[in-house]
């Protein structure tokens, strides 16, 4: 959807037959950017002052106790805000290493940190200064792609850690609207974008981002159903070429694919559905555990109907049977490590968490006011970017018992 969140919300309705529903949360502070200009090099920017970026240990909710395990609430985790040296609303969010993370946002802007978020590389892609860049997916320090959301739309590529950025993709329809980007590995990947005709626009690569080909199977959208551009997740691929997208507007729906994004089949989930409601935010688990979160960005203390889980993979969603988030949330994200079942999510309200999967949930006194959070592959950190650059890591006890 055209959908845009930085510190304010704005209902801005355009004409056309998802008009309405498509251009609510226009982003703002699109000419604003703090930070380098130069669009061949980006400059380093170092950390605030110290008072700044004091680290607290926040009681973030422990894990119930089980054999073997304490679940003392003096296992906490270390949380620090960081200064990114951008004003730039961040949606994209990509942690590829454990202290390699990148973002992106509005105003053409990308960030990149290479010591787990101490210090930042801003930069604006040369031409691309009015885009939104609502995704981002990175294979490392250097390798990337940027998506746009909104028309025109563009997809560029860096292999020089954003020394340079090549054009792989445009479209300058007026309709088209990307929402969200996922790989599998590091040649298969999709992109989700509101329907043109009927159909969901995805686009799908084999070459790691190089070309991109719309699938030959687009899955035909009920009349006002559309996706949110809220984080950049939602869509979601999963082992070996599963893959799922979530809807709003008219009906709440996951998409479910089996064969790297080519074909979908939908599943109806009991979230609210509306103009400003739906899924915003898709995760699923090794073992196929789907967990389904939005609500509506209108009311984002509202904890009514913003919460889904499927234990069969994407066929079927239910209600979470226990506690559920405490706001309307805009992403979710399993925690990697040795022990299953820790699902952190963030919305503009703040935090929650989950130590089974998903089924019951726990506010986290002082959590993060996000857009999107994504973990280190290894499960020891997580990182949390917002509006006017804002980015928070936090840090866990060493695979502590979970």
């Amino acid at each position: 959807m055209r959908l845009g969140l930085a510190s304010i919300h704005r209902d801005v309705p355009r004409p056309g037959a998802l008009g309405r529903l498509r251009w609510l949360w226009l982003g703002v502070g699109l000419s604003t950017v703090v930070g380098c200009r130069d669009r061949s090099r980006a400059t380093p920017v170092g950390p605030p002052p110290a008072a700044a970026t004091a680290p607290r240990t926040d009681p973030t909710p422990s894990p119930p106790a089980t054999s073997g395990e304490t679940g003392d609430a003096s296992a906490a985790t270390t949380t620090e805000t960081r200064a990114s040296g951008t004003t730039a609303s961040l949606r994209g969010l990509s942690v590829p290493g454990i202290d390699i993370v990148w973002a992106s946002g509005t105003a053409g802007t990308y960030v990149r940190s290479q010591d787990g978020g101490r210090t930042w590389r801003v930069g604006v892609v040369a031409g691309a200064e009015a885009l939104d860049f609502r995704d981002v997916h990175a294979f490392d320090a250097d390798h990337a792609l940027l998506m746009s959301a909104g028309s025109p739309a563009r997809i560029y590529q860096t292999a020089d850690g954003g020394a340079t950025w090549q054009l792989h993709h445009h479209d300058d329809r007026p309709e088209i609207f990307l929402n969200c980007m996922a790989f599998w590995d590091h040649r298969h990947g999709v992109i989700v974008g509101d329907p043109i005709d009927g159909a969901f626009v995805v686009l799908r690569t084999e070459d790691g981002g190089t070309t991109w080909r719309s699938a030959t199977a687009p899955p035909q959208a009920l009349e006002g159903e559309a996706g949110f551009a809220a984080s950049g997740t939602c869509v979601c691929t999963g082992a070996p070429t599963h893959a799922w997208f979530g809807t709003g507007g008219a009906i709440a729906r996951v998409w479910r694919s089996t064969d790297f994004g080519n074909r979908w089949t939908p599943s109806t989930t009991p979230m609210a559905a509306s103009p400003t409601s739906g899924v915003f935010s898709l995760a699923f688990t090794p073992d196929q555990h789907g967990i389904a979160v939005g609500g509506d960005f209108k009311q984002v203390h509202r904890a009514v109907d913003n919460l889904a889980v499927s234990p069969d993979g994407g066929l079927t969603w239910t209600r979470s049977p226990g506690p559920g988030l405490s706001g309307f949330r805009e992403a979710v994200a399993p925690r990697p490590g040795p022990v299953g079942g820790e699902i952190w999510s963030v919305g503009p309200s703040g935090a929650d968490v989950s130590y089974d999967s998903g089924r019951s949930w726990r506010p986290i006194p002082d959590g993060p006011q996000a857009h999107a959070i994504a973990f280190a592959p290894d499960g020891s950190k997580a990182y949390a970017v917002g509006g006017e650059g804002g980015v928070t890591v936090i840090t866990f006890p060493s695979h502590r018992s979970r």
